[in-house]
């Protein structure tokens, strides 16, 4: 889903030329910050452009999933820009969990980021009233985002 998508891109940014490169790793050092191991443990590749990363402290449930969820927006809007918009395909969604869910919530109400258009498919004979894509699709229908 989302990790394999920014994995995938990490490593097309890797066959840029090394002065992008650097340019890449100045954007995410400045948006990570001492926070860049709780994306790197997602995606590792992302230690190939910012070098290794020192560990930050640990958080758990809620206030964890809600620094994570946030930490991820910020890091995704690196590279959703004007010149370069960010389109994400995620396939299978019914096979997605609720934490999954919590943070494709956040990505796509955020709406601080004009540039990101995520597309998302499930096969809705797999899907019922209680799964979390329904209760997403349930919250993001009034925003006009479904």
């Amino acid at each position: 889903g989302i990790i394999q998508a920014l994995q995938n891109l990490i490593q097309r940014l890797l066959t840029d030329e090394s002065e992008k490169i650097g340019k890449w790793r100045e954007k995410i050092q400045n948006v990570l910050g001492l926070s860049a191991d709780v994306i790197a443990k997602m995606i590792p590749e992302v230690e190939l452009i910012i070098g290794k990363t020192q560990t930050s402290a640990v958080l758990t449930g809620q206030e964890g999933q809600v620094r994570f969820n946030l930490l991820f927006q910020k890091f995704i809007d690196v590279f959703a820009l004007a010149d370069y918009p960010l389109v994400m395909i995620l396939d299978d969604l019914q096979w997605a969990d609720s934490s999954t869910m919590s943070l494709l919530q956040q990505i796509l109400t955020s709406q601080k980021n004009p540039n990101l258009l995520i597309f998302g498919t499930f096969r809705d004979n797999e899907v019922d009233e209680n799964h979390p894509l329904t209760k997403l699709i349930e919250k993001l229908h009034p925003l006009g985002l479904v």
